[in-house]
């Protein structure tokens, strides 16, 4: 019987589905149509006034201009095989522009796909009031090839959403960020493929920052892959704190891999390329590229009043040239606030012939709660002092190296040998375990790539053939139990056991 009536549900189910309509929207159609191919609707308020069931597809003419905004609430619910689908037909993407108002609100349904669509705003300057797409307290979501630029807030705003998948979007001129979440917590966020740039700033917003690309904010197991931030808060209006380029805020099980960031920028602090900021928890930012930024590649920070800041992981990424005006360092540790509790930095590589490859500094009621900051395996290599900042941090098995002729300089030590014989930096098995020496790092490579497809490719990381960093670090899973993640910055397979080689590429050392 339990059978039988399984499967008369399944028909009931598959009748339904097998029911779903589309319904076209195009400006020579007429709202008192049907809707349908041969006698479409024209605007959107008519969408808005329809409800939608599962497997429903709502196609906007390509090419074509639609102002308005459109309204998908609970009523017009997808199913999970059957979402209902907002896309374009015919040639190109139709565009559906908000004004100064939002271009689509999504709130209260589940099982929605977006995609192949153009979202655009009056400008963040020129009378948008909102941000471009906002999906809010939904689930199973879906937002692909789309574009969204010209509006005041974020071009893409999450808030207490659940399954969502974003890839392929472009997110530019707008204020306050690209792609961001905050607010009601959301849950399961993957971003893919997704390019933010030329985000300015908010000129609304004079007491935080702006002009992010993609933020991850009051958040829980969220991924980004393979995303490009770039040009972005180079017009934000306040004087205090500053955007990144992709970064995490009060998140936990964040994971940000095989992403880019460049060429961001700041009227004030910050401008950096990546961030686990205030609240972050079980976080990594792994095999990522950044370089020229006004501010740091890396920002590890934490601001007053945010939760507890632990178990988070900066390992096998590149940074290059960032710091350029603020910051002044590819890794920067920021302590300004409490519950401020541990951060691993291990197998990365840092060239900056602008300044400093670590800075670690804190407010001073917070200087008595320095964070266990421990420093592993990295490749250091710049013009100014290697770090600034180190009695902060625990350093061993890193590779020091200076591209001027001042040579080694942490704090006020000016050899690698004084600097340990002092502090007991650098040592490992009762051995001195760093290195000052030239990495030998390869000299063919592309360039400042800017396609983060590419980022295998960045050859003048690698180790060249006799490098003294090559099978030279430590052996994080033997001496602290840290797993390293398997793979190095260009897919190459980890040694099951033994040490690792110094920085973020994996080479055998000669023998």
């Amino acid at each position: 019987m339990k059978r039988l009536l399984h499967l008369l549900a399944s028909f009931a189910a598959a009748s339904t589905f097998a029911a779903a309509a589309g319904y076209y929207v195009s400006p020579k159609g007429d709202d008192r149509a049907a809707g349908n191919k041969s006698g479409p609707w024209r605007t959107i308020a008519r969408v808005n006034l329809a409800r939608f069931q599962p497997g429903d597809r709502i196609l906007f003419e390509g090419g074509q201009t639609f102002a308005g905004r459109i309204e998908i609430g609970p009523s017009s619910s997808g199913a999970a095989n059957a979402p209902v689908v907002l896309s374009s037909f015919g040639s190109g993407r139709a565009i559906i522009d908000g004004g100064n108002r939002e271009a689509l609100v999504v709130d209260g349904a589940a099982h929605i796909t977006i995609r192949s669509l153009e979202f655009k705003g009056a400008g963040r300057k020129t009378g948008s009031e909102t941000s471009g797409v906002v999906l809010r307290n939904s689930s199973n979501l879906a937002v692909a090839d789309i574009e969204v630029r010209g509006f005041r807030s974020s071009g893409l705003a999450l808030d207490g959403v659940t399954n969502v998948r974003i890839s392929g979007v472009r997110a530019h001129l707008n204020g306050f960020a690209g792609i961001s979440s905050g607010g009601k917590l959301s849950k399961n966020l993957t971003i893919i493929n997704c390019l933010a740039e030329n985000n300015p700033g908010d000129p609304t917003v004079r007491n935080n920052h702006s002009g992010n690309g993609i933020v991850a904010g009051s958040a829980q197991d969220v991924l980004i892959e393979r995303c490009e931030a770039r040009y972005n808060g180079w017009d934000m209006p306040w004087t205090g704190n500053g955007p990144v380029g992709i970064w995490a805020y009060r998140a936990d099980r964040v994971t940000i891999r095989h992403c880019l960031s460049h060429h961001n920028r700041s009227t004030a602090s910050d401008g950096g390329g990546f961030d686990l900021d205030g609240g972050v928890t079980n976080s990594i930012l792994e095999y990522n590229y950044s370089h020229s930024n006004f501010g740091a590649g890396y920002l590890i920070c934490q601001y007053k009043d945010a939760g507890p800041f632990e178990n988070n992981v900066v390992r096998y990424n590149i940074s290059q040239d960032d710091g350029l005006f603020d910051h002044n360092a590819a890794i920067f540790v920021w302590v300004g606030g409490a519950q401020m509790k541990s951060a691993l930095v291990h197998n990365n590589t840092v060239l900056n012939a602008k300044g400093s490859a670590v800075i670690i500094r804190g407010a001073k009621e917070y200087a008595s709660q320095m964070p266990a900051l421990a420093f592993y395996n990295n490749i250091f290599v710049t013009q100014g002092p290697q770090i600034i900042g180190s009695r902060h941090g625990k350093f061993s098995g890193n590779l020091y190296w200076s591209l001027g002729e001042r040579g080694f300089r942490v704090d006020d030590f000016k050899s690698l040998e004084q600097w340990s014989a002092a502090t007991g930096q650098e040592m490992a098995a009762a051995k001195l375990a760093g290195l000052y020496a030239d990495p030998l790092l390869r000299k063919d490579g592309n360039g400042l790539l800017t396609d983060p497809k590419l980022l295998n490719e960045l050859r003048e990381y690698q180790l060249h053939p006799g490098s003294p960093a090559a099978g030279a670090g430590l052996d994080l899973r033997a001496l602290f139990s840290i797993d390293p993640g398997g793979r190095d910055y260009y897919g190459n397979p980890l040694p099951a056991a033994g040490p690792l080689s110094i920085g973020a590429h994996e080479a055998a050392a000669r023998r």
